[in-house]
Order: C-alpha cells, then structure tokens, then sequence
C-alpha cells in the first residue's frame, strides 16, 4: 500500500509539472491576443502574466523531484518559455511598446539554445539572457495593465533596445566561442598546423 501511494504521488508531480509546460505553450498565443487589443487591459492581464514566470520556476524542480525529468521535457519547457517571450515581445513590437529587435533576439538566441541543447548551451550569459527576456515581458504586462501605453513608452523602448544588444552580445560570444572549440584538435593542437618539430 505504502509503494502504490508513493508511486501515485510521484505520477501526480510528473503530470502536473508537464501540465505546467503545455499549460504555458498553448497560453503563449492567448496572451499575445490580449496583449493586442491595446489600451489599459486591468490587473487580471498581469495576473495572466504572473502565471508564466512562477509555472516556470514550479515544473523543473517538481519533475525533478518526482524522477520525472525527460530529455524530450528538457527541451520542451525551455520552448515554452521562447514561444512566450516571443510571442508577446513581437505583440509588443506590433503595438509599438518595444523594438523588433527585441522578439527577433529571443528567436535568435533561443533557436540556438534548442537546436545545440540545453546540455551545451547551458551558461550564466544565456541565463541572465532569458531572464531579462522575462523582465521586459513582465514590464510590457505591467504598463499594459495599468498604465496603458502612457507613460513608460520610452523607457519601454530603450530598456527594450539595451536587452537586445545584451542578447545579440551573448550570441556573438557564443559564436566566437565555438569556432575557436572548433579549431583545436583532440590533442589540444590545431587544425591546418603540423605538430611535429622541423626536421
């Protein structure tokens, strides 16, 4: 008896962590929806917002915790976390709230997070990266919410604008990061070079 209610608290914490994360990809759309119908859109739009930085902090340690932690699930909870920021940066851009370059970064340097992997591209430049990806989401909520696009445009704008060239900086370290992996072979030489003396 002790073992079947272990086990089905475990099945429940791995569900309701995967819950969260498909809860977050099919809200993404939603919330940019909203986002869209400009004006002041009241509190309930930054509660609306709330649920997706706190569900993201909830379901990595949960399905941790319960053995749930898959390479498949791995992948989808940082894509969740992409297609919000960039879903509703590119609403925000639409409306005039931000620059494009900000949406076009989360795409940029997200792509490239999922298609190296979580394992290689983890790093503390990527992290505080998406953070602030979450930060600028969250600004655009709160003036959405309760300022209703007349006081914080510009700062918006500019914050927006320095998160970008932050992102686009981390990107490029990356870059300049793998192709000097690149170049060195697995002796610790380099490529193109002969390591042998002079005859």
């Amino acid at each position: 008896m002790g073992y079947k209610m272990k086990f089905t608290a475990l099945s429940a914490g791995i569900w309701a962590a995967r819950g969260l994360t498909l809860a977050r990809l099919l809200a993404a759309p939603l919330f940019a929806l909203w986002l869209l119908r400009g004006g002041s859109l009241g509190p309930g739009f930054f509660a609306f917002y709330l649920f997706f930085p706190l569900s993201d902090l909830a379901d990595g340690p949960l399905a941790r915790r319960s053995g749930g932690a898959r390479p498949l699930w791995a992948r989808l909870d940082p894509l969740a976390d992409i297609m919000f920021n960039a879903a509703a940066l590119s609403a925000a851009a639409w409306t005039g709230r931000v620059g494009f370059w900000l949406p076009a970064a989360v795409l940029v340097l997200g792509g490239r997070f999922l298609w190296r992997g979580p394992e290689r591209e983890a790093g503390a430049a990527g992290r505080a990266a998406g953070v602030l990806f979450y930060l600028m989401t969250g600004a655009v909520a709160a003036e959405a919410a309760f300022a209703g696009g007349a006081e914080w445009g510009g700062v918006l704008a500019r914050a927006g604008d320095a998160v970008s060239l932050y992102a686009f900086m981390v990107l490029l370290a990356k870059l300049g990061a793998g192709r000097r992996r690149g170049r060195r072979t697995p002796g610790g030489g380099r490529r193109g070079r002969s390591t042998r003396s002079p005859a």
